[in-house]
């Protein structure tokens, strides 16, 4: 499994995911624990709980019947990609790093946007 997308491009898709599933998640990740690798303190585990909560969203359509639900965590950022020729080492980490990074770009980027949105929607409701 392996996908052609960069880390940045894979956990934007996630995010949008994320936008479409929680409005505010960004608000719930800790940054400083973040963990991609570890279903509690990667980004899904640390809205819902845990990783594996995230099958259910799964199975509630986001795949459309289509097969492959590995290949759609990778693309969305969910899973880091093994180091080419490493993919059954256990230890490789991967793009962890640059994902993880990536990730912190979305959340800081959503923070730092709030304010803004929120401000419009008032202004908008007034």
């Amino acid at each position: 499994m392996r996908s052609t997308l960069t880390p940045a491009a894979r956990a934007a898709a996630g995010a949008r995911f994320m936008d479409r599933t929680d409005r505010l998640w960004y608000d719930v990740v800790d940054l400083d624990l973040l963990d991609i690798r570890d279903r509690k303190l990667c980004v899904y585990g640390q809205v819902t709980g845990d990783f594996n909560n995230i099958w259910d969203a799964l199975a509630q359509g986001v795949l459309n019947g289509k097969s492959g639900s590995g290949d759609w965590l990778l693309d969305h950022g969910f899973y880091c990609q093994p180091t080419a020729g490493e993919e059954d080492d256990p230890e490789d980490e991967g793009d962890k790093a640059e994902l993880e990074q990536a990730w912190r770009h979305e959340i800081t980027m959503r923070r730092n946007l709030a304010p803004l949105a929120h401000a419009l929607l008032a202004e908008a409701a007034a």
